[in-house]
């Protein structure tokens, strides 16, 4: 009898902590409540750590994706003692790595079934949809500014150009969830939600969004050939008819990037094995990593003044600048670990269900890679998207062992 009353115990425990997971997915997008998010986020990982610690839970790491990614932890830990700021890397790497393996273990020891990651989805849609809204409503009725100015450039929480990391993923998940959802009134919230994520990606004139948007549109539709060519003819008709189209030329952005990358290609040559410190923003530290120095080793033309000389907007550049080649290695191959597994599960998955979403997560996991090669895409909101990523991924893996 104590058994019994101790498994329902376990059971609540559980669901408690589960849902506090739901509650924090649901508040990340918004960033508009830090102390909600962290409150949710840590209050599940309390519970589901106290449960294991009293061992009446099990919490288990496996996946073949957690792996790579312990390797490349262990790889940035070691590199903690030859970072130029110790203490900063230590900090970024805390908040920024060890919060998100945390990330990982919630997803995969909470999310154990088909309804809960469609809940999970949900939350994500729900909140990234909001959020849309409510930036549409805060930009085009309170602050009054020309729809015909880029979106978003008010906004002091979600940077402009990282905004699609957001409401691109949530679209995805919805391209998987309304096939699968028989319910009308669902199918209709769904599309209702999507419309103004999809308006607040178009009009932030985000170049990345649309080249990620030319990769995803095949992978989640290559089965449908007609709507796949429908959806490609709609987005070019779109870049090439609205002011998006004035930022295809080359501008000082992209020479800034131009000087960005040649600058840090110079630091990584003194930098090559260990890098200068996981810390994120290491390089835009003058007292580091010198201008004066850098910006006599590349052409004058791509010399840039303190206030532009920062941190590359380039994942593969900001990885190999901040943990070297061997970091930026071990890096690529959890992103490559990653693909390989989706791409096993779309061949090879026992149910219907695991190969669709594999194929979804595929797309998300493009998606990111798009805007992380085209933006500096390392900030609390787009790696909690990773880490969902690499979380979901192994959720899928695990389901696909089971069956």
């Amino acid at each position: 009898m104590f058994k019994v009353t101790d498994q329902n115990s376990n059971r609540k425990y559980k669901t408690v902590a589960y849902l506090l997971l739901l509650a924090f997915t649901f508040l990340f997008p918004l960033a508009i409540t830090t102390a909600g998010t962290e409150i949710t986020f840590y209050g599940s990982a309390g519970i589901l750590i106290l449960l294991s610690v009293t061992r009446r839970t099990a919490i288990s790491f496996y996946s073949p994706l957690v792996y790579p990614v312990l390797l490349f932890g262990t790889w940035s830990l070691i590199g903690l003692f030859f970072a130029l700021d110790l203490a900063y890397s230590l900090h970024d790497y805390l908040t920024h790595f060890l919060k998100y393996i945390l990330l990982y273990l919630l997803v995969i020891n909470l999310i154990d079934t088909e309804k809960k990651l469609r809940a999970l989805s949900w939350a994500i849609i729900t909140s990234a949809s909001l959020f849309s809204i409510g930036a549409l409503f805060y930009e085009y009725f309170i602050l009054d500014i020309s729809p015909g100015n880029r979106f978003g450039l008010k906004l002091i929480e979600t940077p402009t150009n990282l905004i699609g990391v957001v409401t691109l993923f949530a679209m995805i998940l919805a391209t998987r969830l309304y096939p699968d959802e028989k319910r009308g009134f669902l199918r209709a919230a769904l599309l209702f939600m999507v419309s103004p994520m999809l308006l607040v990606t178009v009009l932030t004139q985000t170049r990345s969004n649309f080249v990620a948007m030319l990769l995803v549109i095949p992978i989640l539709f290559y089965s449908k050939r007609k709507l796949l060519l429908i959806l490609l003819s709609v987005l070019i008709l779109v870049i090439f008819l609205s002011p998006v189209k004035n930022r295809l030329h080359v501008d000082g952005g992209i020479r800034h990037r131009i000087s960005l990358f040649l600058i840090t290609k110079e630091v990584i040559k003194d930098y090559p094995i260990m890098g200068i410190g996981f810390g994120i923003n290491s390089m835009a530290n003058h007292q580091l990593i010198s201008p004066d120095l850098y910006n006599e080793r590349v052409p004058e033309k791509y010399r840039l003044a303190d206030e532009h000389f920062n941190w590359p907007h380039n994942m593969i550049l900001n990885i190999a600048v901040r943990t070297g080649l061997v970091g930026l290695f071990l890096y690529i191959m959890v992103l490559a670990f990653c693909c390989k597994l989706l791409i096993q599960l779309i061949r090879r998955g026992h149910t219907n269900f695991i190969r669709k979403w594999a194929n979804c997560i595929l797309a998300a996991l493009a998606m990111f890679i798009v805007k992380g090669n085209l933006e500096p895409i390392f900030s609390t909101i787009p790696e909690t998207v990773l880490f969902l990523i690499f979380s979901i991924t192994a959720v899928l893996w695990r389901m696909n062992r089971l069956d």
